[in-house]
């Protein structure tokens, strides 16, 4: 978990309570891990093997994803559908986090959760484009332009 950048500098009592409620899963090659516009709330830290990003037009691998590696975490933490669609590319060992047992440990851990979703938000802000007016550190909903290209 040291890799997941969102629970770096976390007391190690709370990462040993994050850790108990991830469960294993196994992967084969070519099973699909996420779907794009799925709703599943739930993020992934793959312990073994390959995965990649599907891309929808060319049906190649856009981008590869190996141990230590982690994704769906803006669906955990934001609630929303999938953005991509990820495949096993190997065999692939991986933890599974679910939003309810995620969210059991972070209300056990006040400190914690301001902490880990403080960075989670920094951390996508910094990622995130605007629909509407193609700027970084906003999405559409927040927009002050919202309204205006319609």
């Amino acid at each position: 978990m040291e890799g997941v950048p969102f629970f770096r500098g976390c007391d190690d009592t709370f990462l040993s309570a994050v850790l108990c409620a991830m469960q294993p899963i196994l992967y084969a090659p070519t099973e699909i891990i996420i779907q794009k516009g799925q709703c599943e709330l739930a993020m992934y830290i793959l312990c073994q093997g390959r995965a990649g990003l599907l891309n929808a037009e060319t049906g190649g691998i856009d981008v590869e994803f190996n141990k230590g590696a982690y994704f769906g975490e803006i669906a955990l933490f934001f609630k929303v559908p999938r953005t991509a669609t990820i495949v096993a590319t190997s065999f692939c060992d991986a933890f599974k986090l679910n939003n309810e047992p995620f969210e059991a440990v972070m209300n056990q851990y006040p400190k914690m959760k301001k902490k880990v979703n403080q960075l989670a938000e920094s951390m996508f802000t910094e990622r995130m484009v605007c629909v509407n007016c193609g700027e970084k550190g906003h999405t559409g909903a927040v927009c002050t332009e919202l309204g205006k290209h319609l």
